[in-house]
């Protein structure tokens, strides 16, 4: 399957991880449609897709996850989301504004 080929994140995006999420989603609905037992996978698709992420994401996944704790697909997959919208967040901030572009002299 491709879910085993999906690409490492090289550095913290939003748009790599949303990638990576989406991706990933879209694989294991497609085993499930196959008839594939997904459900009882988490432990293999956490480990498989954390492995993808870039230094700094794979830290805050081991900072998020209590010690001796195995964390389900749903968590992970929230911690994506989470991770998502603060470095979308961040990007917006550092973007300037579009009406302060648009302004002109009268």
């Amino acid at each position: 399957s491709d879910l085993f080929n999906l690409p490492k994140i090289d550095r913290d995006s939003a748009s790599s991880l949303r990638n990576l999420l989406s991706s990933s989603r879209k694989h294991v609905r497609a085993l499930r449609s196959l008839g594939q037992p997904t459900d009882s996978w988490d432990l293999m698709l956490v480990h498989l897709l954390s492995s993808k992420f870039d230094l700094e994401t794979f830290k805050e996944w081991q900072e998020e996850i209590p010690s001796k704790h195995l964390p389900s697909m749903n968590e992970l997959t929230e911690f994506m989301d989470r991770k998502c919208h603060v470095l979308a967040a961040i990007k917006a901030n550092k973007l300037p504004a579009k009406s302060s572009l648009n302004l002109k002299p009268n």
